[in-house]
């Protein structure tokens, strides 16, 4: 294979383009690196990593984000396996965010705020998944909605208590931006239409952090979707499809001889789109027959073939990215200003079909789509008690604790406030959590009668 897929030296496609048009736009802006708050010297000072790399240690030092680390990817509840933590996800996606800044020679230490930015990728995410993601959204929908992107923005502006006069991690606004999927508001018309079972696929933050943020775009000549918001969402979907085929291969629910074939079979790829993977493959075993002979019988062949093929598919898919025309569908879900974005062009679809594929096969587990249906029903019933009843929750989400502490502004009544709070609290906990929540507020054997 040439460079050109990715394969050799790393080729971007459209670099000088991107950079002169799309980079600039955000990176000769200075009010970019301005925060929300004013703070004193110590916690503002610059270090050798710049204002970008304290977010991006911010971010890494934020209770919300460690807690991702105890977030596992299960393939089946009530097992032991699991693909793997959320953390190793967000800083995958971080990492190939900075690979990518990096090939597009942008600054270095502006390379910090993509990376930062791309961290915040799975604060926002909800137990349950995309059930839950909807089962909350519809609960919510009186108070402004609930959806992972905008519960990020929210956790980092208005839950994290890092400071002890206000709340939020007081990321600079370029990191805020680089982290909005879609920048508009909540409209109930979106959902309204949802088949059961049938996934969100809108985006848009809370009402707060819209006009703050929206205030804030007014006084530059910044675009939306900046190009940082750009790079996280290509590296996301390489992420999601090169460690989703790493984990179907590691845990055995896909073999390397089965890939090609189902995907041209099951997932009715064309040949063209299948050959660059189907090369990616031929190569990774030829290398491993090599160093397998070399090392005698001290090799561990399926891990390093796995390795082999995973690396190479990420650079595949790195050597593709280009830009690509804004469809009229794109631009109503992302509310984009530009009329091209970053993209894969037809290696976009191989990427899809990659994590499609074993997200199937994951789901097809009967035990694991019926304890998260079960498990979207306990979490439906505590919100609801979590929403009246404050005293069941921890202080910092009680709204008469928060309004007196952080001297904060309802938007609304009392009892709405209350109830965001109670969002939040619930959209922070583990899916175990949920489970002995519902047990200690119904008994212990009420799981068995949901």
């Amino acid at each position: 294979m040439d460079n050109n897929n990715g394969m050799g030296g790393l080729i971007i496609r459209d670099a000088r383009e991107i950079k002169a048009t799309y980079y600039s736009n955000i990176s000769s802006c200075e009010a970019a690196s301005g925060r929300i708050h004013k703070e004193e010297e110590d916690h503002f000072s610059t270090d050798e990593l710049g204002i970008f790399g304290k977010d991006y240690q911010r971010i890494k030092d934020a209770v919300s984000f460690n807690k991702l680390e105890e977030d596992k990817i299960l393939l089946g509840k009530g097992t032991e396996r699991f693909l793997r933590n959320r953390i190793t996800q967000s800083l995958r996606v971080s990492q190939i965010s900075r690979t990518i800044a990096s090939q597009l020679e942008c600054p270095k230490l502006e390379i910090y705020a993509i990376g930062a930015s791309a961290l915040l990728n799975d604060i926002g995410h909800a137990p349950f998944g995309e059930l839950g993601e909807k089962a909350l959204n519809e609960m919510c929908t009186d108070i402004g909605g609930y959806c992972a992107n905008a519960q990020t923005i929210r956790t980092v502006t208005s839950i994290e208590a890092m400071f002890p006069n206000f709340l939020g991690l007081n990321l600079t606004y370029r990191t805020l931006l680089g982290a909005v999927k879609s920048f508009k508001r909540f409209n109930a018309n979106d959902f309204k239409n949802l088949k059961p079972g049938e996934p969100m696929t809108k985006s848009f933050i809370y009402d707060e952090d819209y006009v703050m943020l929206d205030k804030f775009l007014k006084t530059t000549d910044i675009k939306v979707r900046t190009i940082d918001s750009q790079i996280i969402d290509v590296a996301k979907k390489i992420a999601d499809a090169a460690y989703n085929l790493n984990d179907g291969l590691k845990e055995g629910i896909l073999h390397v001889d089965d890939i090609v074939k189902k995907l041209s079979s099951e997932y009715h790829l064309d040949r063209s789109l299948i050959k660059p993977l189907e090369d990616i493959i031929i190569a990774a075993r030829n290398k491993c027959s090599v160093e397998m002979k070399a090392a005698g019988g001290n090799f561990d062949y399926d891990r390093v073939l796995r390795k082999e093929i995973v690396s190479d598919l990420v650079k595949y898919l790195m050597g593709n990215i280009t830009l690509n025309d804004v469809t009229e569908e794109s631009k109503s879900n992302t509310y984009t200003t530009w009329d091209k974005e970053l993209g894969f062009g037809s290696a976009s679809i191989l990427a899809k079909a990659l994590k499609t594929m074993v997200e199937d096969l994951v789901y097809k587990e009967e035990h694991n789509n019926e304890q998260r249906k079960k498990g979207v029903k306990a979490m439906e019933k505590i919100f609801k008690v979590y929403s009246t009843k404050p005293n069941y929750l921890p202080a910092e989400y009680r709204a008469d604790t928060v309004v007196a502490k952080y001297n904060v502004k309802v938007l609304g009544t009392k009892a709405d406030f209350q109830k965001r709070l109670a969002a939040d609290y619930v959209s922070n906990m583990l899916e175990s959590d949920i489970f002995e929540a519902y047990t200690a507020l119904y008994g212990a054997t009420s799981l068995q009668n949901l």
